[in-house]
């Protein structure tokens, strides 16, 4: 009977990897394509093969925790005529101890499905992560400001998976905002904006939102935020005063307004009666005055 070999991939092994991904998850093929692309790293990629076939295989991602070496591991497939054999627990221990040798302290995961949990708690996993989640206002987040957020015990990623990260997301329609000092992904709903993942460097809050606008290496005002920014900038109550630098001749002024705007129209009920329904919207707009003296408005 044929061996199984655990080893790590060729070059050459990128389309046989790809097609194991795309038969194992639920995947746009865009979206792997710019994981192996921009995320791929044969050092770090763990495979199992029986023969020349690839069975089975792990990816780890490199990352920080609290100042120390870290990982996260993602991608664990296992072609579907090879499953419930013990090949992925063998490759998950062959990987853990290959990692620690280069130094990795930490190892992290998310189990795709509760069931998941026991499973992973054989290699030394625990669930040492809380999710907390929060609903905020826009008057809310006005005095979130304030709110500080401890630096310790989050995981950081580099900024090749940062910028590898908002290609992918993009894929599903997921917004982001970053600068050298934060990095966040949001889903945004009507006027709503759900933030599921982000890093700081600062932890007020308020400068998440206003950092863009006081960066030193952008010039020729009018500064664009982009449209996520500018959402965000908004819903904190920002966008007001004089932005730029003196020394590189880019101040300019700018006045936000933001205003809520109701929405009437008429719903049918299931019994043929009609309701009135009232929906309400925030509107921006965003007035910059540059120091030649053109107008830009921005809604």
């Amino acid at each position: 009977m044929m061996e199984i070999n655990f080893c790590k991939p060729d070059n050459f092994d990128i389309k046989s990897l790809k097609k194991l991904w795309l038969s194992s998850f639920d995947e746009e093929p865009k979206a792997v394509d710019l994981f192996f692309d921009k995320c791929f790293n044969a050092k770090q990629t763990y495979i199992a093969k029986y023969g020349e076939k690839i069975i089975s295989a792990l990816y780890l991602i490199s990352a920080s925790f609290n100042g120390q070496k870290a990982h996260y591991l993602c991608g664990a497939s296992t072609h579907k005529d090879f499953r419930k054999q013990g090949i992925m627990s063998k490759l998950i221990k062959y990987a853990l101890e290959d990692s620690a040798k280069s130094g990795d302290k930490y190892s992290f995961l998310f189990p795709a499905n509760d069931n998941l949990y026991n499973y992973y708690q054989n290699f030394g996993y625990r669930e040492n992560c809380i999710a907390y989640i929060s609903d905020f206002s826009r008057n809310d987040l006005l005095s979130l400001q304030e709110l500080n957020f401890s630096e310790n015990n989050i995981l950081k990623q580099g900024n090749d998976f940062k910028n590898f990260a908002v290609e992918y997301y993009s894929t599903y329609n997921i917004k982001n905002v970053k600068s050298k000092n934060y990095f966040a992904l949001f889903e945004e709903n009507e006027n709503t904006a759900e933030v599921f993942y982000f890093e700081f460097e600062k932890n007020n809050l308020k400068n998440i939102a206003i950092e863009p606008l006081k960066d030193d290496e952008l010039s020729n005002p009018p500064i664009m935020p982009n449209e996520n920014s500018l959402y965000l900038l908004s819903t904190l109550g920002c966008g007001s005063g004089i932005t730029g630098t003196a020394e590189d001749k880019d101040v300019h002024l700018q006045r936000g307004c933001a205003k809520i705007v109701k929405n009437t129209y008429q719903e049918e009920n299931e019994d043929g009666s009609i309701d009135e329904v009232v929906r309400t919207s925030t509107q921006v707009s965003v007035t910059i005055l540059e120091n030649n003296g053109n107008i830009t408005i921005l809604e």
